[in-house]
Formats: structure tokens, C-alpha cells, sequence
């Protein structure tokens, strides 16, 4: 008995969850009936039985689930599935598919060849086109159609390298497909989507990563080397076309002293001694955020663009209005103050979203005796860590702290 994506999508869902997965959670994500559901489930429930293992629990209030002890063995199992030629894709994954083939095409893309990749219907592609356009404009891109150049993607180089990692993230939902091991690949389907996969080019880019670790003395989990690999592949294709990132300045002199960048240095050399590329400074320090991003549960590397710096600027601007209304004064040169003030903390924004340590040996001088000021700035400072997520340390307050007290020190004219 054989499961088709769908089934090993829903199979791959109820293995990851920590409790049961809703009904209407697996017919919003495939767009099916409730029947269709149950079908699957049955199938599903069969092919486990069939491999003397439990069917999947159902339970009309809370959904689906697996039985807890089995899993271990059911994900063996799984990884040992041939995708069988049914493949169904979701809707989700149709749109980060063609998300996927116009941000790394080599030749021009009309409906007619995503019709014939996808094997859907006219009417289903330009529903997705549609849904596609919305979505990419959450990342400040356009999708545009013109005659001779079919779809493509316009924007800046940056976002669209944050699409590529969101588009990449939703057609590897699980974790367990190992679709870089070469043991397995002559299992897998030979279709046009794990050719991008399996190409000559995967075996070495996993390679490659592999050998990075040793200068960041850490041991990526099989599946983080695998996201890696894949991310860094479709970078290769960027690479030839010419689509290369602009780093900020700043943010370089942030991220060079950090081991990442290192590994970075070694991971391009290797891709210029392997594929004749060679790859410039600023994207050195791009792959030096992705191996960075490896380190969080979520992997979502991002380097800061126009729009955060702008919306650094937003937040500074904040921060000085307040800091005037609590001490019931008027900065002189307000608006020198804010040119100023963005310089100081640009390189703090840098460093606390690459999680880069900095040592203030002043830190304690300052909140001990200028403790009014140190308790303002850490008041304030909470518009930076609303819009980044994160705590801001001590240490940067301080140094904030002390550029927000050299200003009030200073005379009028």
C-alpha cells in the first residue's frame, strides 16, 4: 500500500503535533471536502495497520492524533516512502511553488508552463496567481505579467530573498523528508520539483555545509543542514543571473567579527573552487545571516532592509518625544539629535537581531549613578523591542543612556 502527498502531508502534520490537529485545520490547508478527510484518514489509519501499528485516534471535539509511543517508529517508517505519482499538491503549496520557480527562473514563465507543472486546471492557476499577488505584496514586491517576459517578481533584492525563504519553508512542512539524502533519491520520484532538489549541485552543497560547522563549533541537526543546503542552492541560481544583495555598511562591520562570517568566507570559497563563482563581499555576510537564522527554532534569516531602517527612524522619533514629555523638556537641534541617535543605535539594532553579545564595561558605572536616566532610556527603549521582538540588554540601554544625557548636558545656542 502506498500514501500519496497529501496523505504523507496529514501523516507528517499528526507526527509533529503535541496534541490533536482539528478537522477544519487540515480542510482549510488542502481546500477538501470533510469527506475527502476521512478518506485520507482511513487510508492513512490502513497503511499503518498494514506495518502493525496503531490507526490514527479521532475524536469529534478536539480532531486527530497518533498514539504517542509509536511515533518514533512511524517516522522510520515514513522516510522510507517513495512519493507515489498521485501527488495533489495543496493550494499552499502551489503558491510557494510558483513563488519558488519566478524568483529562481532562467527563462521566461507564462500560465501555460505552470498549468503543465502543477497539472491544474487554467482556472485554478489564475486563482492562485491572484492569491500569489497579495501575498507577495506583504513583502513589498509586485507580480507582473508582460508578453515577451511572461510572470515575474519586482522589488528589491531583499525582500525577495525573504519570499524565497518563506516560499521554501512551506514545500518542506516536515522535517523528515531528507529529500538531499542520496541514499533515498533514487526512491524519489524523478519529477520537475525534486529535480531542483537532487540536482548534481545538492550533494555538494550539503557537503560544503557540512564542513562549514567546524568554524562555528556547532553540529547542525540533519534537517537545519538540509534547509541550509536547499536555501543556499536556489541562491546559487540568484548568483548566476547576477541578483546579488547590497548590505548595509554598518551592518557589515557587525556581522564580520562573528564566527558565522567565517564560515561564510569558507562556504564561499568552496562554492568558487566547485562552481566557478565567485561570491562578493556582501553576500559573504548575507550567508553569514542564514547561518545564523539556523540557530532559532524558526528558521527565517533576514538582513535589515530600506523598510526597517525606516522604520528605525519611526521608533527613534518615538523614543526622543517621550524621553521630552517625561522630563518636561525640549531637545535643542531635535531633529540632529534623531541623525545622531540612528547612527548610535543602528549598530545596536544590529546586534541584538544577530543575537551578537557587547560588552559595555561602563554598563554598571551608569545605572548606578545616572540611575533617572538609565530607568528613562529602558522605558523608552521598549518602542525598539515592541517592533523587533526581542529584549534589549542592559549593557546597549546603558550606552543609550549616556547619548540621550550627553544631549540634555548640551547648551543651547
Amino acid at each position: 500500500m502506498t500514501l500519496n502527498a497529501r496523505r504523507i502531508w496529514i501523516l507528517n502534520r499528526l507526527l509533529q503535533a503535541d496534541s490533536y490537529i482539528p478537522l477544519a485545520e487540515i480542510i482549510r490547508e488542502w481546500e477538501i471536502t470533510r469527506s475527502t478527510v476521512y478518506r485520507d484518514i482511513k487510508e492513512i489509519s490502513d497503511w499503518l495497520e498494514s506495518n502493525s501499528l496503531q490507526p490514527v485516534c479521532y475524536i469529534r471535539k478536539h480532531g486527530f492524533c497518533l498514539e504517542t509511543n509509536e511515533k518514533i517508529f512511524i517516522k522510520e517508517k515514513v522516510s522510507r516512502i517513495a512519493l507515489n505519482p498521485d501527488y495533489h499538491r495543496s493550494a499552499r503549496e502551489r503558491l510557494a511553488w510558483i513563488g519558488i520557480l519566478l524568483l529562481t527562473r532562467e527563462e521566461p514563465i507564462f500560465l501555460a508552463n505552470l498549468m503543465e507543472k502543477l497539472r491544474v486546471s487554467r482556472s485554478t492557476i489564475l486563482r492562485d496567481v491572484e492569491k500569489l499577488k497579495a501575498r507577495l505584496a506583504r513583502h513589498r514586491l509586485n507580480l507582473q505579467l508582460e508578453k515577451d517576459e511572461g510572470y515575474h517578481i519586482i522589488g528589491l533584492e531583499q525582500d525577495k530573498r525573504r519570499s524565497l525563504v518563506h516560499f521554501l519553508a512551506r514545500i518542506h512542512p516536515n522535517k523528515e523528508s531528507h529529500w538531499l539524502n542520496s541514499e533515498l533519491q533514487s526512491e524519489i520520484e524523478k519529477n520537475w520539483s525534486n529535480e531542483l532538489f537532487a540536482s548534481p549541485e545538492a550533494a555538494a552543497v550539503h557537503r560544503i555545509l557540512f564542513e562549514s560547522e567546524k568554524y562555528l563549533n556547532i553540529h547542525y541537526p540533519d534537517d537545519m543542514i538540509e534547509i541550509l543546503s536547499i536555501h543556499l542552492l536556489f541562491l546559487l541560481k540568484r548568483y548566476r543571473q547576477g541578483k546579488m544583495m547590497d548590505i548595509d555598511p554598518m551592518e557589515k562591520v557587525i556581522l564580520k567579527p562573528a564566527a558565522e562570517y567565517q564560515a561564510a568566507q569558507f562556504i564561499g570559497k568552496q562554492i568558487e573552487e566547485e562552481f566557478k563563482l565567485i561570491i562578493p563581499d556582501d553576500e559573504l555576510c548575507y550567508i553569514s545571516v542564514c547561518l545564523m537564522g539556523a540557530k532559532t527554532e524558526e528558521y527565517c534569516p533576514s538582513s535589515a532592509g530600506e523598510a526597517e531602517l525606516d522604520l528605525l527612524k519611526n521608533i527613534i522619533e518615538k523614543m526622543v518625544s517621550d524621553f521630552e514629555e517625561d522630563f518636561h523638556l525640549a531637545f535643542h537641534d531635535r531633529e540632529v539629535l534623531e541623525r545622531s541617535l540612528y547612527f548610535h543605535l543602528k549598530s545596536a539594532y544590529y546586534r541584538i537581531i544577530y543575537g551578537l553579545e557587547f560588552e559595555n564595561p561602563l554598563a554598571e558605572t551608569i545605572i548606578s549613578n545616572y540611575s533617572d536616566l538609565f530607568r528613562e532610556t529602558k522605558k523608552v527603549i521598549h518602542h525598539l523591542e515592541l517592533a523587533i521582538c526581542k529584549k534589549v540588554p542592559d549593557e546597549e540601554v546603558a550606552l543609550i543612556t549616556m547619548h540621550f544625557g550627553g544631549w540634555i548636558e548640551r547648551p543651547s545656542a
